[in-house]
């Protein structure tokens, strides 16, 4: 039998298409929202796998609360799998709808519960594209 170049470019983007990319990394998108509000642009998730060998991806929110995980600085991506999501502390600076910068003490990521920066919850990251959003609500 002898080996075709056409079939072998086709069973290749076939592979690629089917579950994760070809460096074995998956999408996950989604938005986090705060009391039914998009959060602050530049909260920031993490994501551990709880794979034996596995790696952390990261995700940070736009001003939509929209965030995409990322396996790099310049990869987008996670490996499939279970994985335990929390936020990461950092410093957000939240403005106004009319562009004025809100004081520390309005920020809503100051009146999250402290097991947010623990876990919010496991979640199962599988083949292809995953969406999954995160509703946070804070103490009352």
């Amino acid at each position: 039998m002898q080996f075709q170049p056409m079939a072998g470019i086709l069973l290749l983007a076939v592979s690629c298409l089917i579950g994760c990319s070809g460096n074995g990394l998956c999408t996950l998108h989604g938005v986090v929202t705060i009391d039914g509000k998009p959060a602050p642009e530049g909260t920031m998730l993490e994501f551990q796998s709880l794979s034996e060998g596995g790696s952390t991806a990261y995700g940070t929110t736009d001003a939509q609360g929209n965030y995409e995980a990322m396996f790099s600085f310049n990869q987008s991506g996670i490996q499939p799998g279970e994985h335990v999501v929390r936020l990461m502390p950092a410093e957000v600076t939240v403005f106004a709808d009319d562009g004025t910068r809100l004081p520390a003490s309005q920020n809503p990521l100051k009146k999250l519960p402290a097991r947010y920066f623990t876990e919010i919850e496991k979640i199962s990251v599988s083949s292809g594209s995953n969406t999954i959003d995160f509703e946070l609500e804070t103490d009352k």
